[in-house]
């Protein structure tokens, strides 16, 4: 008996991140919470157009799902359902995630596209997508039928690919760009690896960004990714963004409580911390991201995104 709060078997890739640079809050666009919403907004997924998918908690405990555009929350809840999940979004617009119709069964994996959900014929008793790519590839995690272990799958118009990373109790990809390539993470209770999908087989990547205690959750079309690492002492986590060759660290306003989900293809961020979910535009990031330390005051707004001129997609 699986509760929607237990849908998301997420494995924490330890890591090392090395440079530790804060950026200028004003590079972050907050996101603004849904009625209804308990707990701050998740902001599970952006595309280049600067769409956002994620989904929050009401009162009752259910789990709802939306799609963030000019900072207009639309809802994409499968009709009938106890709890929706929206977990990934790409430049089509179509959304993956999971829905329950009784909380006491397990979650379906869907996938949205036009005002429609239709259910992924994914492996295993339990799988939850958590991304997907502009060519339809979708990547996630799938328990085994006796819930001993989980392996990472590739979903796709070929068919669909199970990989165990070896000894591990935990294998997910987390994220697919468009080149085929994925990034996610092996281990079990105690301990963990990020690892990296290319040409059919799973790998750790070679070199790993530098540090400990850090996860890896989004990669871009550049190569780029995007996660979260803890804090010296655990007193908080902050955002990373690799590129370059090089880790930068960011945090939200100051905020000791940053975390980065996800990054699109052409490099916009989606993440979360204390103070609320967030988007950083890549038009807003300097490559290599410079160290800015001032500035604690949030200067844009999602009004910059209608006044960019750039097409929407996803809504």
């Amino acid at each position: 008996m699986r509760r929607v709060r237990e849908w998301c078997v997420i494995v924490t890739s330890v890591v090392s991140v090395g440079g530790t640079t804060a950026a200028n809050a004003q590079q972050f666009i907050p996101i603004p919470q849904p009625a209804g919403a308990v707990y701050s907004y998740y902001a599970a997924d952006v595309n280049d157009a600067g769409v956002v998918v994620g989904h929050y908690y009401d009162e009752e405990g259910r789990v709802h799902s939306t799609l963030v555009q000019n900072g207009v929350h639309q809802s994409i809840d499968v009709p009938g359902a106890w709890g929706t999940q929206a977990l990934g979004i790409n430049n089509l617009g179509q959304v993956v995630g999971s829905f329950v119709i009784d909380p006491a069964e397990n979650s379906t994996p869907f996938i949205y596209a036009n005002g429609t959900h239709t259910p992924l014929a994914l492996p295993g008793p339990l799988a939850v997508p958590f991304d997907i790519n502009d060519h339809g590839i979708v990547v996630g995690t799938a328990w085994d039928p006796s819930f001993a272990f989980t392996s990472a799958f590739v979903y796709g118009p070929g068919g669909t690919q199970l990989l165990r990373y070896p000894g591990a109790l935990f294998t997910t990809l987390e994220s697919i760009n468009n080149r085929g390539d994925a990034l996610g993470g092996a281990g079990d209770a105690f301990t963990g690896t990020a690892i990296r999908y290319s040409n059919g087989t799973l790998s750790i990547p070679d070199p790993l960004p530098g540090g400990a205690g850090c996860s890896v959750n989004g990669l871009s079309d550049s190569g780029d990714f995007v996660g979260g690492c803890n804090d010296a002492g655990g007193l908080g986590t902050s955002g990373y963004l690799f590129t370059g060759g090089e880790s930068h660290r960011l945090t939200y306003a100051g905020d000791p409580s940053t975390f980065f989900h996800k990054i699109s293809a052409s490099g916009s961020i989606v993440g979360s911390s204390n103070s609320g979910a967030f988007l950083v535009l890549r038009s807003k990031l300097v490559d290599p991201v410079p160290d800015l330390l001032g500035g604690d005051g949030l200067t844009e707004d999602f009004d910059d995104l209608a006044s960019m001129g750039r097409p929407v997609q996803g809504v």
